[in-house]
């Protein structure tokens, strides 16, 4: 039997993470699962109520981030998924340090158009999968929401100008919420994606990612929380 649960938050790594254990009341560390760690959180939304929230630090990358999700599923049954943390931003669209949500999300990649499937759409998957209404709502005065794009690579520099061509209206791009997006589709939960704008995918984005990834998931920590209401 799974244990009900609020949420759960699925960062990539630990200097996101952390940024949301800060904001708990209580934290209890579970099991490492795979390359996976696990924290039970109690944490409180602003009226004050307190909320069991599931963290899982999955790794980087889109297979460490469905797996992760896939085996927190197997033993917590939350109310739905939020992915937070860091994302590299479109430029013109949003600015570092803005916390963008997901309207829409899509793999930056997936490409089997010549079977008829939409860029970006996994063969038998849709062709994207939407952000929870209900929970882009309650992060509304908090957010830039827009749609978002996910794939192994780290998309800076000269990669920027092919990405942005196939993705023209994109507000952010990362390694994981698609795919986190689809498992909670598989298993028909709410899913947001909440993450801080570090970059701007230029030449020195690497640079500016490590140098802003605490202070961005710190807000995209607490976007978290206006979810929780």
């Amino acid at each position: 039997m799974t244990e009900a649960i609020r949420a759960i938050a699925v960062a990539a790594m630990p200097a996101e993470a952390g940024e949301l254990r800060r904001l708990a009341a209580s934290v209890a560390r579970l099991p490492k699962h795979g390359v996976a760690d696990r924290e039970l959180l109690t944490v409180a939304d602003e009226t004050g109520a307190e909320h069991q929230v599931l963290l899982v630090t999955s790794g980087i990358g889109l297979v460490n981030a469905a797996s992760a999700l896939s085996a927190a599923l197997a033993s917590y049954s939350p109310d739905f998924v939020v992915s937070f943390g860091s994302a590299g931003g479109f430029p013109a669209r949003v600015r570092v340090g803005d916390v963008a949500a997901s309207s829409v999300l899509t793999y930056s990649v997936a490409n089997a158009t010549a079977f008829g499937y939409a860029l970006g759409q996994i063969p038998g998957m849709p062709e994207a999968y939407a952000g929870d209404p209900a929970l882009l709502e309650r992060a509304a005065d908090a957010v830039v929401a827009g749609p978002m794009i996910s794939g192994d690579t780290f998309v800076a520099g000269d990669l920027f100008d092919g990405v942005a061509e196939r993705w023209p209206d994109a507000v952010a791009t990362d390694m994981e919420s698609t795919a986190l997006a689809q498992v909670s589709y598989a298993h028909n939960l709410p899913f947001v994606s909440l993450r801080g704008i570090s970059d701007l995918c230029g030449p020195d984005a690497g640079d500016e990612h490590r140098q802003t990834v605490e202070a961005v998931s710190a807000a995209a920590a607490a976007a978290v929380l206006t979810l929780l209401r």
